[in-house]
Order: structure tokens, then sequence, then C-alpha cells
């Protein structure tokens, strides 16, 4: 299959999972007792749609513990991430997902660990996102620690096409 029949195919599986609040929960915890978790000071982060993987329970824990966190806004062809408070207001952004309002930009290098999300991955760690190469633009020079989560039927058993400019993620956490 190609990227475009593999998202139709991953959305429409992506829907069917049942238990995703468990598995959500699940990959949560395996986060959050990540060495590079515990010592980051500055998190970025994503608003989770509903069929994505809950990323509600990894903000709260990481404003409780006291590290900046940062969401994504698309702009154009581009993604900047910006700090958010715990009182933090929302917007609809592009593609209806969530933005935050607020104008305190970070700059990449400050961003200790990037949670990634996606529609499938492989073994190699290539994912498959919804297309447009926001993720694989920013992680092209980020020194951090990428790791993407999925549900783990969202884990393909065979390699996914990707191109020279898509980016592997460093990790790879799903509710198995």
């Amino acid at each position: 299959m190609n990227k475009e029949q593999l998202r139709k195919h991953y959305k429409a599986m992506r829907r069917e999972i049942t238990s995703k609040t468990q598995k959500s929960e699940s990959i949560c915890r395996q986060v959050k007792s990540l060495p590079d978790w515990r010592t980051a000071a500055v998190v970025g982060l994503y608003a989770s749609l509903p069929d994505e993987v809950d990323t509600a329970p990894l903000i709260s824990a990481a404003i409780q513990a006291g590290k900046t966190v940062c969401l994504p806004k698309v702009n154009g062809k581009e993604m900047q991430f910006y700090q958010i408070a715990p009182d933090c207001a929302y917007t609809a952004g592009a593609f209806g997902i969530r933005e935050p309002c607020s104008d305190i930009l970070i700059d990449k290098d400050r961003i200790d660990i990037m949670i990634v999300p996606l529609l499938a991955a492989d073994e190699a760690h290539y994912r498959l996102g919804f297309g447009g190469g926001y993720y694989d633009r920013y992680l092209r020079d980020y020194s951090g620690t990428s790791i993407g989560i999925g549900f783990c039927e969202q884990l393909s058993p065979t390699p996914l096409p990707h191109e020279a400019h898509d980016i592997a993620l460093e990790f790879l956490i799903t509710d198995k």
C-alpha cells in the first residue's frame, strides 16, 4: 500500500480500537517512567484528537512536576511550540487541532523531550502521520529525545514506506 492507502487503513483501524482510556493510561505511565521524562525540564506534547492516545494526563503530570510544557501551533507549512499554563485556553487551529492561546514561543533547542503523535509506526521507528510533514520538518534538526506514542494496533507488521525527508523517532511506546 502507498502512504495514502495506509493512512486510510490506519485511521479506520484506530477508530475501532476499544479500551482507549485504559491503553492511554498505560502509555502515559510508561512515558512518565522514562529517565528522559523525569530529567526533562521542557516537554513538547500535543493536544490529542479523540482517536489518539490521550495526552491530557501527560500535560497535567508535567505541569504538576514543574516542567515547562509546550504545544504546537501550525502557521502555513511550519510548526512551532508555545508554552502553556495550567489554565491555558485553546483555539481550533490548522486541521481542527486544538492549539494553545499562548504567545510564549519556546525555542526548539530548549525542548528536552518531544512526544509525537502517529497514525502508524514500524520497527525502524518511522512513523506515518497525516501527510503534512510538520513533525518531519520540525524534528530534522531537533537534538532532544523524540518519542512516538500510539496503541499497539498502530504498529505496522511490515516496514512503512519512507522517503529521505522522513525522520525516524528515537523511541516508540505503545500500551504493550
